[in-house]
């Protein structure tokens, strides 16, 4: 609590114009809580309008995150009452993963208590936002939430996209480091051409660059149930093999969505 409170303390907002570029800078120092919450909404932002571009535009990560973050902050602005509190419609979904011996008793050796991004977060913060919290269990192995789904849909679902960012920091391609954010969820076995099924142990993270590389470059990727992939070239020579897991992970998590900005609270 100490040093959550000395970080909130700290936190700053400066902004400046380069009278050369004429460009803006706005350069924010938040506490990790509240960083947490601006990097999701600009995600959020950034990954809807990502799905509503047309066909034929394509736009770097880079482009999409100034334009999630414009977004994200004209948005709130729009939607926020006289009395400073955001409506019910401008909700940002924060995910955070701790272990439960983490939550329970403090922060160990082997616990974790981040951030999907990374970012540590204090175990105080964390247990204050259980406080008005539906809380997901994350169980790796199949147990929480249904995970899959079959044929029955074609892209990820939430639960799915929770459990793949508990295990993937970054693309799946070992020599990339894209956030998950950043991130297609991948069918090893596709959806159009193999019938693949929108199932976890068929579901991995990648960059535009390597989707594309799989899909038009001639690359191959498979993945056996522990989650150990290979690549192939296009001439059929093996790449890499090795696990494609590079977040470090306890047996079972916790995680924590849905941050109510407004309220304060945490929902499905």
């Amino acid at each position: 609590d100490d040093e959550l409170s000395r970080q909130r303390k700290a936190s700053k907002i400066s902004q400046w114009v380069d009278k050369v570029t004429g460009m803006h800078h706005i350069h924010a120092e938040l506490d990790p809580e509240r960083a947490a919450k601006v990097t999701a909404a600009i995600n959020r932002a950034a990954n809807t309008i990502r799905t509503t571009l047309p066909a034929n535009e394509t736009r770097s990560w880079r482009e999409l995150e100034v334009d999630g973050y414009v977004t994200a902050i004209t948005t709130s602005a729009t939607t926020t009452n006289q009395a400073g509190s955001a409506s019910r419609s401008s909700v940002t979904e924060i995910q955070v993963l701790v272990d439960y011996q983490t939550l329970i008793n403090g922060l160990h050796e082997h616990g974790t208590a981040e951030t999907i991004d990374g970012v540590p977060l204090p175990v105080s913060a964390i247990r204050r936002m259980c406080c008005d919290a539906n809380i997901i269990p994350t169980v790796l192995d199949g147990h929480g939430r249904v995970l899959d789904v079959g044929r029955a849909k074609r892209t990820a679902t939430t639960e799915q996209r929770q459990a793949l960012a508990a295990m993937h920091a970054t693309c799946a391609h070992p020599h990339c480091n894209m956030p998950f954010n950043a991130c297609r969820i991948h069918h090893l076995n596709w959806w159009t051409r193999d019938l693949g099924p929108t199932d976890l142990d068929n579901l991995i993270p990648v960059c535009e660059h390597h989707h594309h590389q799989l899909h038009e470059g001639g690359w191959g990727l498979t993945m056996t149930a522990d989650r150990v992939a290979t690549w192939t070239r296009p001439d059929g020579t093996i790449y890499w093999t090795g696990s494609t897991i590079d977040r470090h992970q306890p047996a079972a998590s916790l995680v924590i969505t849905s941050e109510r900005l407004a309220r304060g609270t945490m929902a499905r």
